[in-house]
């Protein structure tokens, strides 16, 4: 009984994959699990374009500096999408919040739905022999990505999945320990002792796998990593204020 937890458990993100195909029938499956997901509302505001389309693939590869979503046998694009949502509300007759600019829960449900189907997929695809790998960078290429996949307004490009049998075999990465991640009845503070001996942990771990250079070409370690990531810059600030707009316009402002 104990089976799927235990891959679970060593479930570690996939970037290089061998060139065998994913048979379709595996796919299909894949994308029902998905689909079976629990739906906030019963509301399914999303949807989940495969890409297969060797150009297209390239340009999305460059839009989010993802090089391994091409060498990937399988790419799923997850949206929010509230177009169909609408279309649907509008079947019924009546005068929506949507419509007036409101509905922030049902906006954040698209997201959480979205979220929880792409992980559902990529949690079948470990059952069925295959590794994944989300690609977050396409938050800072919705505008980009629906340019090439020509996505009518209403329809969000929120992450992809990178799916196929791996050619590698990393080790877990460092996660909080349990007792700090997990609270009961009520919050505890991290200490910062805590968070020092964490960052100490994840800088030995990606140092010791060659993480960095290993997918980037670079030698760093966690903590300069985190940093750079978090960093205030000029890019960010761009690239948030585009996606901020890019989302205000396909009816999924968030203030």
């Amino acid at each position: 009984m104990s089976a799927p937890v235990d891959m679970m458990l060593k479930r570690v993100s996939i970037r290089r994959f061998k060139s065998d195909p994913v048979r379709e029938d595996i796919l299909n499956k894949i994308l029902l699990a998905g689909q079976r997901s629990p739906s906030p509302g019963g509301f399914q505001a999303y949807s989940l374009l495969v890409v297969d389309d060797a150009e297209k693939l390239s340009r999305i590869s460059e839009a989010t500096r993802q090089r391994f979503i091409t060498e990937s046998p399988v790419f799923i694009l997850v949206c929010v999408d509230i177009r169909r949502f609408r279309a649907m509300l509008d079947r019924l007759g009546h005068d929506y919040h949507l419509r007036h600019g409101a509905g922030l829960y049902a906006k954040l449900f698209s997201i959480v739905e979205a979220s929880i189907v792409a992980q559902s997929m990529a949690t079948a695809a470990l059952y069925m022999g295959l590794g994944s790998c989300f690609v977050g960078a396409v938050f800072y290429a919705m505008k980009e990505i629906s340019e090439v996949l020509d996505l009518p307004q209403g329809v969000i490009p929120l992450l992809g999945l990178c799916l196929g049998y791996p050619d590698e075999s990393p080790p877990l990465r460092p996660r909080w320990p349990l007792e700090i991640a997990v609270h009961r009845n009520r919050y505890r503070e991290t200490t910062a002792e805590e968070i020092d001996n964490y960052l100490r942990l994840a800088d030995e771990a990606m140092k010791q796998e060659h993480y960095y250079r290993k997918y980037s070409g670079q030698e760093t370690s966690y903590t300069e990593h985190l940093k750079w990531k978090t960093q205030t810059s000029e890019w960010i600030e761009k690239h948030d204020r585009s996606a901020r707009e890019f989302l205000v316009r396909n009816g999924l402002g968030l203030t």
